[in-house]
């Protein structure tokens, strides 16, 4: 199971009790480290069942982890055909905009007509249109 965590791509906050007599909380230690970018967190005078022994504990714990770790909301930039997508996606991603190519980028599953949908973080909506502007003549 260890070898499967190091696939997990999305933000992870691991919760291990203190007093836990069941799983020692170096284990929870090593699961976490499995996990790239995972966060581990002991809870004080808390045993192997943290939601049922302090769960205020646990809920304000998440709550804390989660203000650092909210979605990030998509839009899209373009649609274009395949090819250029993956392209555009590659420089944006140069110039540090995470850019990603949308649902339908199955090329079977899509129309060419329609193209795939460029995806990038609304935050960063500005500073990728104005680079897709200066650049549409070189990609």
């Amino acid at each position: 199971m260890f070898g499967r965590l190091g696939g997990i791509t999305i933000p992870t906050l691991v919760l291990w009790g203190e007093s836990d007599q069941i799983v020692k909380p170096a284990y929870g230690q090593a699961y976490a480290a499995a996990i790239p970018g995972a966060r581990f967190e002991v809870l004080s005078a808390t045993g192997h069942m943290p939601q049922m022994e302090t769960p205020d504990l646990v809920l304000q714990t998440i709550w804390d982890w989660r203000q650092g770790h909210t979605r990030t909301i998509l839009i899209e930039l373009t649609r274009v055909q395949p090819f250029e997508a993956e392209v555009i996606a590659a420089r944006l991603r140069a110039s540090g905009i995470e850019a990603t190519i949308g649902a339908g980028s199955v090329y079977g599953s899509v129309s060419f007509a329609e193209g795939v949908p460029v995806l990038v973080p609304a935050d960063d909506a500005p500073r990728a249109r104005a680079l897709l502007e200066s650049a549409r003549d070189r990609w």
